[in-house]
């Protein structure tokens, strides 16, 4: 058997129903019986990417501090694999 793939599930913010999303989102993860996965609700937990093969990101409004955005670009240029779906990119200011 081929070692598990690792994922980590980053879902937490404003505006949505993220419990909901957390949960559809770890029932597609949950199809593949090699993927093991880590979830988060924030950026604050970067000690559980380096081993990942995959981080998989559904947040809204939910910023990485600089050290945090450090941390995820040195994961991805390290070959780790970003998802970044729906409303990761924004960040709200009213």
């Amino acid at each position: 058997m081929t070692r598990p793939l690792r994922a980590v599930l980053v879902c937490g913010g404003r505006f949505h129903d993220f419990d909901y999303a957390r949960l559809e989102l770890l029932k597609h993860l949950h199809a593949d019986p090699r993927i093991r996965t880590r979830v988060l609700e924030d950026w604050s937990r970067t000690d559980g990417w380096p081993g990942a093969d995959f981080l998989l990101s559904y947040t809204c409004d939910v910023r990485p501090t600089p050290e945090q955005a450090e941390s995820l670009a040195r994961f991805v240029e390290s070959g780790g694999r970003w998802f970044a779906l729906h409303g990761t990119n924004s960040i709200l200011e009213f």
